[in-house]
């Protein structure tokens, strides 16, 4: 499978106005669903390799237990298991380096392959093709965008409208997708649903195929954070943006050697 070519069968399906579903099991969803806690707060970083003090912005903070919030990764393990033609989910492949990931999402999609592909499918080394291909077709979409209550759409365009999620979310998990998806539902048949709301954005796809909700759902990550004006977002991948110089030469280079500079199956 070919990151680049992968990209563009959705951005075809996309363009062609063909319903589809498209969720991310990343590292924070796979932590959740090997049942690892998972902190990520003003303190740093705790998870299932020990802590770090390296700091994400509030707007990324999340707090998973599992013995605490094990509605939440039992709703987390039932998307992760859905089965539809148009429902697919973005997995770790090899440059991500956890086989066990891989190996992992792939017994909870039946043992097969079939409407599997990258997590990585909008960023790392696709990002750029994602903004220059990609991006230009949803401005000109009036788009629901489901994001942190802290996000202004109108940076990107005036047509995209929000879906606010709030901070701590988890913990209100079932409220919060319940209160989402009534949006949702009332949205004109066959818009575009964009959504970076971390994990939330796996359990909100999954509804809208189980109710199989006539909107396209795209789970976008962190892919337009640049974009929508969160300039902390401490993403290696956004460095691709950036010109050549002292100032910016670590970051760039510490992208350059890193596993996601080479998306790989």
């Amino acid at each position: 499978m070919e990151p680049k070519a992968e990209l563009n069968r959705f951005l075809g399906k996309l363009i062609a106005k063909e319903r589809f579903i498209f969720i991310r099991f990343s590292d924070g969803e796979m932590e959740i669903l090997r049942g690892a806690k998972l902190i990520l707060s003003d303190s740093g970083v705790t998870w299932s390799k020990g802590q770090s003090d390296f700091k994400y912005p509030a707007y990324d903070h999340k707090d998973f237990d599992p013995e605490r919030d094990k509605a939440l990764m039992s709703a987390l393990t039932a998307s992760a298991k859905h089965q539809s033609p148009e429902y697919f989910k973005g997995i770790s492949t090899s440059h991500n380096g956890d086989l066990d990931a891989t190996n992992k999402m792939i017994e909870l999609n039946g043992g097969s392959e079939e409407n599997l592909t990258f997590s990585d499918l909008w960023i790392n080394s696709n990002y750029k093709k994602f903004l220059e291909h990609v991006l230009p077709v949803l401005e000109a979409l009036p788009v629901a965008l489901i994001a942190n209550y802290r996000t202004k759409p109108e940076k990107i365009s005036n047509l995209w409208s929000l879906i606010p999620v709030p901070d701590g979310a988890f913990q209100n998990h079932a409220q919060v997708v319940q209160e989402v998806i009534e949006k949702i539902r009332i949205l004109p048949r066959g818009s575009v649903v964009l959504s970076s709301a971390s994990s939330i954005s796996n359990l909100i796809g999954h509804q809208v195929s189980v109710l199989n909700i006539d909107v396209t759902f795209i789970d976008i990550g962190t892919a337009l954070h640049e974009q929508l004006g969160f300039t902390d977002s401490r993403r290696l991948y956004i460095s691709q943006l950036k010109p050549w110089r002292p100032s910016t030469f670590k970051e760039k280079l510490s992208y350059l050697i890193s596993k996601g500079s080479k998306i790989k199956w």
